[in-house]
């Protein structure tokens, strides 16, 4: 088991992810894409967990920046009623 940890405008938000190795591997890999691919890509990049707790895209149009959205399952009940919540963020790279 993880935890998915995000911090946005003062909120912290975390989701228990309990996956099987596979999965946890994928998450990873996923991460290690977006940070090899610093010169861009023309589509959407998105990883799930295993349970759909938690989704992430993942977009760069080449200008060094990391559109992130974040999808957290676990707030449908919590702080919606139409569905869970989605956050936005950039994460930049230095090389």
């Amino acid at each position: 088991m993880c935890t998915a940890t995000l911090l946005l405008d003062g909120e912290d938000w975390s989701v228990g992810l309990d996956m099987i190795t596979p999965y946890l591997n994928d998450m990873v890999g996923f991460f290690e894409e977006i940070a090899d691919a610093r010169a861009g890509w023309s589509d959407k990049k998105w990883w799930e967990s295993e349970f759909d707790e938690l989704t992430i895209w993942a977009g760069n149009e080449g200008n060094r920046l990391v559109d992130l959205s974040f999808f957290i399952a676990s707030l449908l009940a919590t702080r919606t009623s139409s569905g869970g919540r989605l956050w936005r963020a950039r994460m930049s790279y230095h090389v």
